[in-house]
């Protein structure tokens, strides 16, 4: 049996204008592939988060997603210390998988034992609540390249930071990746480089298990010009020489400067993505409507080219925190309400559920083309059992004016 997954059940524009075209023998990806990709920011500890942690796993079931990124504090002493830390236990005993972030103590100069402190704080914190075996991945510095105040010498630092924790591996979960540096995306070809190799001048992802990449789309359509990725391939398609640009305003000039200088062909997670709804002057506003028809697509499109997780930013609505621009990047708002992302991630999931993550795919005989010329589509197959694939349809267009700040007119 073979079900279309299309557009509207998405809540994407346009309609009409699939054709299916004379077919080619596909190799399917498994539908518990693509939903293993998907992810979300969680900040358990922030005022906005609530107390009671099983609300937090929740929301994470209303949308089907079983990966969290976090930032838990490893400070005693932080007023969401407490909160954090029940919201990682509620989630490790309900099976959710985290990643967890090593926390930057915000000094302007680090000593080297000050960067073996601050891994084995998020290491011990891990042991010692009994959370070593949820801690799917861990990541240095997040963003280290801009901090406040300043870091002198952050990339030598970030580096010695990274060669550690690799010497650490035996504390994590033996399944545990290490990931590798998330900088600032738009300045990635200016900072890039200057991660490229260790201090002996080997390549620095020999640290690392998968990169750690930053992208926000400002408001656009989040698909790429990038091919769908082989499901046998082993080689990275975001490994090639990118063309200097003073700064990377596009999700292929970032994602090349990381792929070409720091991940090389290691895969690449995208541990930050996302659309904000603050109604502010913020560059990158979107409406909640236009946002809930592009965040599906941001993990459909993520994980057609190749990226194995996806961690959208962020669950929940943070209306307290001083900065306008991040008050309102949530699926859900801070009341709990849904907005319309999170009733389309909760289509998407359930309808994807239930499927063999041992499944053997079996190539399909199927192809889609668009039956207008001017008006791409973008697919990939997916096979949930033996009998069952489900083929991803969806049109790369936008739904939202940058330049005015409103919807374009949406049709069925």
């Amino acid at each position: 049996m073979l079900t279309l997954l299309l557009a509207s059940l998405l809540g994407t524009a346009g309609g009409g204008v699939v054709a299916v075209a004379d077919p080619v023998s596909v190799v399917p990806r498994r539908t518990t592939e693509f939903l293993d990709s998907l992810g979300v920011v969680i900040h358990p500890g922030a005022v906005d988060y609530p107390a009671d942690a099983t609300k937090v796993l929740g929301y994470l079931r209303r949308v089907g997603l079983t990966h969290v990124r976090t930032n838990s504090t490893v400070d005693q002493s932080d007023p969401g210390y407490a909160k954090g830390l029940s919201a990682a236990k509620a989630l490790a005993a309900a099976g959710i998988g985290q990643d967890f972030t090593i926390q930057n103590a915000a000094i302007a100069q680090y000593t080297q034992q000050q960067i073996i402190d601050s891994v084995d704080l998020r290491l011990n914190y891990l042991a010692d609540n009994g959370l070593v075996d949820s801690a799917e991945s861990i990541e240095p510095f997040n963003e280290f390249d801009q901090t406040n105040p300043p870091v002198a010498g952050w990339s030598d630092v970030l580096k010695q930071q990274m060669i550690y924790l690799a010497s650490q591996r035996a504390r994590l979960a033996p399944a545990a990746r290490i990931l590798g540096p998330a900088l600032v995306g738009h300045n990635l070809p200016n900072t890039a480089h200057l991660m490229s190799t260790d201090p002996s001048g080997g390549p620095i992802n020999a640290y690392f298990d998968s990169g750690s990449f930053h992208s926000y789309p400002l408001g656009k359509a989040p698909e790429t010009t990038f091919p769908t990725v082989d499901p046998a391939s082993t080689t990275s398609q975001f490994n090639v020489q990118p063309v200097y640009v003073p700064w990377a305003y596009t999700f292929e000039d970032r994602i090349t400067n990381y792929g070409y200088y720091i991940a090389h062909d290691k895969p690449i997670t995208m541990t930050e993505t996302g659309y904000s709804n603050d109604k502010s002057s913020y560059v990158g506003r979107i409406d909640e409507v236009s946002s809930g028809t592009y965040i599906p697509r941001v993990y459909l499109d993520a994980f057609r080219i190749g990226i194995p997780r996806t961690y959208l930013y962020e669950l929940i609505d943070e209306r307290s925190l001083p900065s306008k621009r991040e008050r309102a990047f949530g699926l859900f708002h801070a009341n709990g309400s849904p907005k319309p992302a999170a009733t389309g991630l909760n289509h998407l999931t359930t309808l994807l559920a239930g499927g063999d993550a041992a499944l053997t795919p079996t190539p399909l005989d199927v192809s889609v083309t668009s039956a207008d010329p001017a008006t791409p589509v973008n697919s990939f197959l997916l096979q949930k059992t033996s009998g069952e694939y489900w083929l991803a349809v969806w049109q790369p267009i936008s739904v939202y004016d940058v330049s005015t700040h409103l919807p374009i007119a949406r049709t069925d």
